[in-house]
């Protein structure tokens, strides 16, 4: 999964994760992120997902996009690019990876451990005793 981290502008700080595709922000209110800031246009950018090439960045309408400080039209997105648009700077990137808890398996594991070494000392025992 990828997210957006707005840079700078009113929601700096701000991480959404890209859940849907394409991916639509702008001032319009039925965009998936939107912006009031000077310079966004209503649809002015989206992230799309591309067969074999991953996530992409494509301008929308007449509004400047810039990648990495590079004026484009649509561009493949890697893991921290900056995008430019409007008074709004968002960085692009793999979202966490979400762990699920391991306390049973770590608890099942010692258990097992100290299983096999009481079974141990009670072979050797046993076996001495003969």
């Amino acid at each position: 999964m990828f997210n957006l981290t707005v840079v700078e502008g009113k929601q700096r700080g701000q991480r959404v994760d890209l859940k849907s595709y394409p991916f639509v922000i702008g001032k319009n209110s039925e965009a998936h992120l939107k912006f009031s800031e000077p310079g966004v246009w209503d649809n002015h950018i989206a992230i799309e997902l591309s067969q074999g090439k991953g996530p992409e960045l494509r301008r929308l309408g007449d509004g400047v996009v810039s990648l990495n400080s590079e004026p484009i039209d649509l561009s493949c997105l890697r893991n921290g690019d900056l995008i430019s648009f409007g008074a709004v700077v968002l960085r692009f990137g793999l979202a966490p990876v979400k762990r699920k808890p391991l306390s049973f398996l770590n608890s099942a594991s010692w258990m097992a451990i100290i299983l096999v070494g009481l079974i141990e000392l009670l072979l050797m025992v046993y076996l001495k005793s003969r």
